[in-house]
This record gives structure tokens, sequence and C-alpha cells, in this order.
């Protein structure tokens, strides 16, 4: 299993996000804040542009990797399966 986030994610927020969802899971106020911002136009064009320009190639790597080159990270997704509701 591969967390596309956690494993190949360049750097904070993004290699970080199950410790900031541990956090916004315990203070309920913060998950309301970046939910309700996230989906308005701003919200959703940052995400969007933030992830195309630093998250792409890395998530691409996570797909296209030989898994046989043990220069790189040794996990490779062979299906991808989101949840999440920006995905």
């Amino acid at each position: 299993i591969v967390d596309i986030y956690t494993d190949y994610g360049p750097f904070f927020p993004y290699n970080q996000y199950v410790a900031l969802y541990k956090i916004m899971a315990e203070y309920s106020f913060l998950w309301k804040w970046f939910y309700e911002f996230g989906s308005t136009p701003l919200g959703l064009w940052l995400n969007e542009n933030a992830l195309e320009l630093s998250c792409f190639e890395p998530f691409q790597d996570c797909l296209t990797r030989n898994p046989f080159d043990s220069s790189k990270n040794d996990k490779r997704a062979d299906m991808v399966v989101s949840v999440h509701p920006l995905c």
C-alpha cells in the first residue's frame, strides 16, 4: 500500500497530511474551516494549482517507476484509490 502524499509528497504540508488530519480531527473547527475554504472557488483553484506545480512529477514517479530500480523509493502504486472529495 502506498500513501501517495506521505511517500511521494515533496514537502510540507503534502508529506504530513496524516499528522495534519489527526490534528484537524481533534479540533473540529479546523476541519470545518479547511473544508469550507477548500470548497470555495479560490480554495479549489489554490489546491489545483499547488498540486499541479509541486506534486505532479512526484506522483507521476509513483505511478511509472520501475519497481526494480532500487535507487528510488521502493514503493510503487499498482492502483490508485481515492476517497477524497477533491480528487
